[in-house]
């Protein structure tokens, strides 16, 4: 780590197990100290006895603007799209032209339609976190991290066991959700 100038960032225990001591064994490392920002330890996924990790990290770079009509086919009205598609005759306006002219020209109808019928996509998109979740088992994962900070603040066996029964219970409950969502 050194030779290679690398700065470390986990300074905490990542791996818990009842009944050993406690060890650091899962890594942060970045070229730069200031590239990562409020570290969070956080309870382990599933049975698992490593700390999840949580950062910020600083990255710099340029806004993409795109050029390109972002269409939101969710909401259309293919209905109007086919009923003017429908009323053109195709072939007296096909007529005496090349297979470019004819694809142009296509094209340019399918275009206008688009536009007239397809709303663009907004240029903000918020995505919500675990929207497949119910809101139930969204509590009971905020009861596992309480657990879990309990457990670590206070090591004890009866904490441990409080947390390994309400960790249990969420992923049983995450499955369910998960077999619903689909």
């Amino acid at each position: 780590m050194s030779e290679l100038c690398l700065f470390q960032h986990v300074h905490e225990f990542t791996r818990f197990r009842n009944g050993q001591q406690p060890s650091c064994l899962d890594y942060v490392f970045t070229s730069e100290d200031n590239v990562v920002q409020d570290l969070q330890y956080e309870s382990p996924l599933g049975k698992s006895d490593h700390v999840v990790l949580t950062w910020n990290s600083t990255v710099h770079a340029e806004e993409l603007n795109s050029h390109l009509k972002k269409y939101n086919y969710w909401k259309d009205d293919y209905r109007a799209i086919a009923q003017h598609l429908g009323d053109v005759d195709w072939f007296d306006v096909f007529l005496g032209k090349s297979a470019n002219e004819m694809w142009s020209y296509f094209k340019e109808v399918v275009t206008t339609l688009m536009d007239g019928y397809i709303p663009l996509k907004s240029a903000k998109f918020c995505k919500k976190k675990g929207h497949w979740l119910k809101s139930t088992t969204v509590n009971m994962i905020n009861k596992r991290d309480a657990a879990w900070k309990k457990y670590i603040r206070f090591k004890s066996t009866a904490n441990f066991d409080r947390y390994k029964s309400i960790r249990n219970t969420v992923n049983s409950m995450v499955r369910a959700d998960g077999v619903a969502y689909r």
